[in-house]
């Protein structure tokens, strides 16, 4: 439910104008492009600048291979159904990303394990290397 909007009274007018003057956006060229990226959305719905996607080593066709193939398999005969098949291409995309994320995550976590595994070796040899072979025995 909308609220009813107020009457904007004059004083309100020109304060709204002096302060127009002043805002005038970005004059550097940093400043320019810091607020280029206020558009910028994150997460899941994102769309990924082909740089960044590059960064990412993400294929920027392979959406587009995965529609066209759809389109190919399915052959939609109307909007609707274009529609239908272009969401399954998200969706199949967006779990393709996942699962390279998600591999990526364990491989990290699997040589997190390694390190660790090196350093309590390394411990575990200091510490024999300082002991008597007596004691070691």
């Amino acid at each position: 439910m909308l609220l009813p909007s107020r009457p904007v009274t004059e004083k309100q007018v020109v304060a709204n104008k002096g302060n127009s003057k002043k805002s005038t956006g970005p004059r550097t060229e940093r400043g320019k492009r810091v607020s280029s990226q206020n558009g910028y959305k994150h997460g899941f719905y994102a769309q990924l600048p082909f740089e960044v996607m590059a960064t990412l080593r993400e294929d920027p066709a392979e959406r587009l291979r995965i529609l066209q193939g759809l389109l190919n398999s399915y052959k939609p005969r109307n909007d609707n159904q274009e529609m239908v098949v272009d969401d399954i291409s998200w969706l199949r995309y967006r779990r393709r990303q996942l699962e390279r994320a998600q591999a990526a995550r364990m491989a990290d976590r699997v040589n997190d394990l390694d390190v660790q595994r090196e350093l309590f070796h390394l411990q575990i040899n200091q510490d024999v290397a300082d002991a008597s072979q007596a004691e070691v025995l």
